[in-house]
């Protein structure tokens, strides 16, 4: 007895473990002061993707609580947001960010002193983030070019300075700046100069060209600096390291790896969820340029219009961004040349309506990227993408995504993706307005002879075509409703091959039976038409005909009454009753009832071909409205094989299983 009970609980803590929610954390920030103010750098990475990040506003409070800045988000926050503000050196300051759930993450910053005092810097490369405790890796035998930064204070605003850089002997000062004095010092060479600083803030900057070594048995190079202020009887001094390990190609690259690359991004790198991967979208001119040329020839007037008809473009302006994630699997900090060119995927050539103009990248073709990425993370690198419609043509294309290591032309990483450039499709914007109109008649027409339709059957009539719809949709609609989801998940595009035995063969078989049982027998030889009266069916008897060869006088609108029966049926179980249902049901009753109509009193086979076309004709319109109202996007492969498989074949099938239905059904009508 207990067993049973643990069976029967068995299923309930499965439900019970499988409902609970699970909170995920919020993004990690951090605070970092500026001369202006203080930046808050998100954490936008979670196991290897981008995520939107979830906060809508950001606040700052000083030590006695008043709010001095405030930041409101309309959409998604970028990795690095500013809030500029006038903050007192070593003052402590509350920041709060709030999410879009309304919880409030709160965070302790104290400003810095060093700020207000000046500062110095040293680069290699220049804009490369600096990060404590972790060398850079260089190329052996490269040149490199460091850059010296002097910044200063905001509380003195005249100050005089004396700067101080030693490099090791192992690297050759190839190009010495003007102004600047070199001794020897042991095992370091030191470079030495002076400035003056008249404004407060004013920057002080000086570039020297290192040569590496070809080879070091040592570890890390460093390269030390240091500057000393004096104003106004005082001084005070700031000093930075740099360290620098040399390191062969294979060496780095193996430290390396593309972990994905998305697109279309912003240029944050967050992808839009909304848009087809790896698809650029082209809106086709109105007017296309080489024929409003032709035109302004003869017409003059039409030269004050330029490019009447066509929207404005800014080639300088990116449309989209691609982004790549790389991975720096060391200890070091890596300093990359990141670069992509697209090209047409079978001959191969630039492309170029792709291409940045010239004016950004020297007529390069390529979009290139500099990123320093610390030792042991994950990051971001966002390259754009820039088009010009006035040349574009909608295609397949390539996207060449190259990995350099600065100061190197060897690429370490290399990655080909596909380009898409599509158009909007016209063909499926004509076919469902098309449908549309088509549906809208039909359904004012149905409205407007409901009375006529229905006097052309009798009770009993009526009884069986909605006993039929019902039918149709518990042998059909439930169980492709219910399992639709489940079997196309194993299959995946295969399973329309299941699917349509289900959907169209049986659906099929049942209408062609209500046919048969309404109108009679497709059959013509030996034709009598007979009509629901006595009389009539007396005379059926004396022209010696069987029920099996004789026609009753056809009554179209079994079809369109059927299906009304089963969208009702479907809208009140299963709510399905939106705008591309109620389109698809009266586009496929047209095309099926136009049919039949034309095929009557024709054979079998004829019914088969007939409802066979209506039916493949009727996918074709569903793959229409799916596209233009779901905006979905299907391979043509697979649009064929629905067509030809679930639209005709199985449709033809179905009607030749009914027909033997039927007219059994026929010959016990009465």
């Amino acid at each position: 007895m207990r067993k049973s009970i643990a069976w029967l609980l068995f299923p309930l803590l499965l439900l019970s473990c499988g409902t609970r929610e699970t909170k995920d954390a919020s993004p990690a920030w951090q605070v970092r002061f500026f001369s202006l103010g203080a930046k808050l750098e998100f954490e936008q990475i979670e196991r290897h993707r981008l995520i939107p990040l979830p906060f809508r506003r950001v606040s700052v409070y000083n030590a006695a609580g008043t709010l001095v800045a405030q930041l409101d988000f309309p959409t998604s926050p970028r990795p690095v947001e500013s809030l500029y503000f006038d903050w007192e050196a070593g003052e402590t300051y509350r920041f709060e960010v709030t999410s879009n759930a309304g919880e409030v993450d709160v965070q302790e910053a104290t400003a810095p002193r060093s700020t207000a005092r000046g500062s110095l810097e040293i680069s290699v490369p220049y804009g490369a983030a600096a990060h404590a405790n972790a060398p850079s890796l260089v190329l052996y035998n490269s040149e490199l070019t460091a850059t010296v930064l002097v910044r200063n204070g905001t509380t003195a605003p005249r100050a005089d300075f004396h700067l101080t850089v030693c490099f090791p002997t192992a690297l050759t000062v190839v190009k010495l700046p003007v102004g600047w004095k070199a001794e020897n010092e042991g095992k370091e060479t030191c470079l030495s100069t002076t400035g003056t600083f008249t404004v407060a803030s004013e920057v002080w900057y000086s570039e020297v060209v290192l040569k590496m070594p070809r080879h070091l048995d040592t570890g890390a190079l460093v390269i030390s600096g240091k500057v000393r202020f004096e104003a106004q009887d005082t001084h005070w001094e700031h000093t930075t390291e740099l360290q620098l390990q040399p390191a062969q190609v294979e060496e780095i690259a193996s430290r390396l790896s593309i972990e994905d690359i998305r697109m279309p991004t912003d240029e944050s790198g967050v992808a839009d969820l909304k848009q087809r991967a790896d698809t650029l979208h082209h809106a086709r001119p109105t007017i296309d340029i080489k024929h409003l040329k032709a035109l302004s020839k003869v017409f003059s007037f039409f030269d004050s219009f330029g490019r009447w008809g066509q929207p404005p473009i800014d080639v300088y302006t990116p449309i989209a961004h691609q982004t790549v994630h790389l991975q720096n699997h060391g200890e070091a900090t890596l300093h990359v040349v990141v670069s992509s060119i697209n090209r047409d995927a079978k001959s191969g050539e630039t492309i170029r309506f792709l291409a940045p103009p010239d004016a950004i990248n020297a007529g390069t073709d390529k979009s290139v990227a500099f990123a320093s990425l610390p030792p042991g993370t994950l990051s971001t690198i966002p390259l754009p993408i820039y088009f010009n419609p006035l040349s574009a043509r909608a295609g397949e294309y390539r996207r060449e995504i190259e990995v350099k290591i600065w100061g190197s032309q060897a690429t370490v990483l290399r990655e080909e993706l596909p380009l898409h450039i599509v158009v909007p499709n016209r063909q499926a914007l004509l076919i469902t307005a098309l449908a549309v109109l088509a549906s809208s008649i039909g359904l004012a027409a149905v409205l407007r002879y409901h009375r006529r339709i229905f006097a052309l059957f009798t009770t009993k009539q009526l009884i069986v075509i909605a006993l039929f719809g019902a039918t149709v949709f518990v042998c059909v609609i439930i169980p492709s409703t219910l399992f639709l989801n489940l079997i196309r998940a194993l299959l995946g595009p295969v399973s329309v091959v299941l699917t349509g035995l289900m959907n169209e063969t049986l659906y099929y078989a049942l209408l062609t039976a209500l046919l048969i049982y309404i109108n009679g027998s497709p059959k013509i030889e030996n034709v009598v038409i007979v009509n629901d009266n006595d009389e009539l069916r007396g005379e059926m008897h004396q022209h010696q005909c069987s029920p099996s060869n004789a026609l009753r006088e056809t009554k179209m609108g079994v079809i369109l009454l059927a299906s009304a029966v089963r969208l009702l049926l479907g809208a009140i179980t299963f709510g399905m009753f939106t705008p591309m249902e109620i389109v698809y049901t009266g586009t496929s009753v047209l095309l099926l009832e136009t049919g039949y109509r034309l095929v009557q009193r024709r054979s079998l086979l004829a019914w088969a071909v007939a409802f066979g076309i209506g039916d493949a004709l009727a996918v074709y319109v569903d793959f229409q409205l799916s596209i233009v109202f779901y905006r979905l996007f299907y391979a043509d492969w697979y649009i064929v094989l629905r067509i030809f498989v679930e639209g005709f074949a199985y449709t033809f099938i179905g009607v030749l299983l009914g027909g033997r239905l039927g007219r059994g059904l026929w010959r016990v009508a009465d």
